[in-house]
């Protein structure tokens, strides 16, 4: 594919919001090609009601180095961009006395509003909320799938998220992720 730069004079006049599939960016000296874009929509704990609150993820692939990398953003009162940096499993975090935590242990984590460890550094609770997320901007039967997130931020502004997705009546699987904000 040809790549097609926007003229220096105009690059101010374009944001990550202008990003589609089939485009590029360039950030940290590298340049990506989104491979997709697909979007969570928030909603209440069952699924069913919609809180408004939208954010697109883009599959981004490196093109110095194959390697396929995540990129969130959202609009609050500025826009926030957060880059994945890589794949953790409950056997990396611990919690603030040291014991191992898994999937049982977040409810108690939220409601206690406790901390994580990962590699000697405190994650802090921040938040946790249900959504929906339409893969290329479809889900599962038009409807989206179903994920609850619990976010855990440290003070350099590193986070962890741990994703539950519903995978059927009482049948979750988890995926936990690292990430940083550009």
């Amino acid at each position: 594919l040809p790549i097609s730069l926007i003229p220096k004079g105009e690059r101010r006049k374009k944001s990550i919001k202008d990003i589609r599939e089939g485009g590029y960016l360039r950030f940290g000296g590298k340049t990506f090609l989104v491979v997709d874009v697909s979007t969570y929509v928030e909603t209440d704990e069952t699924f069913r009601k919609k809180v408004g609150f939208t954010w697109p993820e883009l599959r981004l692939l490196d093109l110095s180095t194959g390697q396929t990398v995540w990129l969130e953003w959202e609009e609050d009162d500025d826009v926030l961009i957060y880059l994945t940096t890589g794949s953790l499993s409950f056997r990396d975090l611990r919690d603030d006395e040291g014991g191992s935590i898994d999937e049982d242990d977040l409810d108690d984590l939220v409601d206690e509003d406790e901390d994580i460890v990962y590699r000697g550094k405190t994650f802090r609770y921040d938040d946790d909320y249900g959504a929906l997320y339409m893969r290329g901007g479809k889900g599962r039967d038009n409807k989206g799938d179903k994920v609850y997130f619990y976010d855990f931020v440290a003070d350099n502004g590193e986070c962890i998220t741990v994703e539950e997705w519903l995978e059927g009546k009482d049948n979750y699987s988890y995926e936990i992720f690292l990430s940083r904000r550009l």
